[in-house]
């Protein structure tokens, strides 16, 4: 048994050895119960007490969609010094939406997430300052993106126009909430424009708390974990289906049996059009892609998947590769009843192998790089499959 989510933050600059942490049950019956539970279950998986003991806290505290754990977790890393609270994370999860396809949002479901900038906005009593009161520029966009939201909802509210006038004539600035809950009272006709996003990223970079110093509460950490599991989960399920659109959309054929699919920074991957994706919805943020191939594989007719990755396929956990092999089990039905023909190796008491032939003659999965298109030189690249990195490649 292996944890999906072992590394919760990058480990640069992290303690390969933290400190031990204890803790005292509340009864003996307990004690002797979990201590037991938690003994059998490591003897079973070959994992050690404490890696049991670790996973059950990530899988109870820990968020499961990939997004939700990613901005949780470096919440709570900040929380020990202030370098990363909440407001910074809405910041960027409300650019980030602002980065969607024209004048629409990456998303159509982010409203949780509005409200929870509304009600922290109403408890810190944030304002936004005028530039001549705050000794800083008001983003230029600020207004403008406010003008655009306006001119959306006009005729339906009085408050069109109150932030300009106050940022202009009330030295003491105008209640962020109330911008915020503007744009909520007319959430239909304006929740998923990219202008509404911008000026919500805009407005939480440039208000000011109460106290001068934005400081995020136990209970505001667990209402933000909520509400981007709540957001995110939908988030995932949205990407997997536009990136499988989008691939068939834009994919294009450079001969009978080749295609492209995009990756980060306009970059692209070519791959044989017959291979199957294990995760479409990871194409356009990842900036390597690797080829799963089953050895001997051929005998089964099984086809070669294509994995997007985040970092080069030498550095994939074995999480990441029993993550991939599942999906391709899901998406290829017959790789279940294929691989269990897979034989391990067995080792006599000397550490020879007992079984080499047998093993080397049963499928075997395997993970290979798909090199850029410098890193081949002259040579043909394998299938054909290779990766363009520039404008000039293409």
């Amino acid at each position: 048994m292996t944890s999906y989510f072992k590394n919760l933050l990058p480990s640069a600059g992290l303690s390969p050895k933290p400190k031990a942490k204890k803790f005292s049950y509340s009864n003996e019956g307990n004690s002797i119960v979990l201590d037991q539970a938690i003994s059998d279950l490591a003897d079973i998986s070959g994992e050690t007490i404490g890696s049991i003991i670790e996973d059950a806290l990530i899988r109870q505290l820990m968020p499961t969609d990939d997004q939700a754990r990613r901005f949780y977790c470096q919440v709570l890393a900040g929380a020990k010094d202030g370098s990363y609270t909440l407001r910074e994370a809405l910041v960027q999860i409300f650019r980030n939406e602002a980065d969607g396809p024209g004048p629409r949002t990456r998303h159509d479901n982010d409203r949780p997430l509005v409200v929870l900038a509304s009600d922290l906005c109403y408890e810190q009593r944030a304002i936004i300052e005028p530039a001549s009161s705050s000794g800083r520029d008001i983003l230029p966009h600020l207004l403008s993106s406010w003008d655009t939201i306006c001119s959306a909802l006009k005729g339906r509210f009085i408050i069109e126009g109150a932030l300009a006038r106050a940022l202009a004539d009330d030295p003491s600035g105008f209640p962020a909430a109330v911008a915020i809950d503007f744009i909520l009272t007319g959430w239909d006709s304006v929740g998923y424009r990219s202008s509404t996003f911008r000026f919500l990223a805009s407005l939480m970079e440039v208000i000011c708390p109460w106290e001068d110093t934005w400081e995020d509460t136990p209970l505001d950490r667990q209402r933000f974990k909520v509400a981007c599991e709540k957001v995110m989960a939908g988030w995932a399920v949205t990407d997997a289906r536009d990136a499988a659109e989008a691939a068939e959309k834009n994919k294009v054929e450079t001969g009978r049996t080749l295609c492209r699919y995009r990756l980060a920074d306009g970059a692209y991957v070519t791959v044989p059009s017959d291979w199957l994706i294990i995760n479409p919805e990871a194409g356009a943020r990842s900036h390597y892609a690797a080829a799963l191939e089953v050895k001997n594989g051929a005998r089964y007719g099984a086809p070669l998947f294509l994995v997007f990755l985040d970092h080069p396929s030498t550095k994939m956990t074995e999480t990441e590769k029993e993550r991939a092999l599942t999906t391709a089990a899901d998406i290829w039905p017959p790789f279940a009843a294929m691989y269990e023909d897979h034989v391990d190796l067995r080792y006599g008491p000397d550490g020879g192998v007992l079984n080499q032939e047998e093993h080397l003659n049963s499928p075997i999965a395997s993970f290979f790089p798909i090199l850029d298109a410098a890193a081949n030189g002259f040579a043909e690249p394998p299938f054909g499959a290779v990766i363009q990195r520039t404008r000039e490649d293409v």
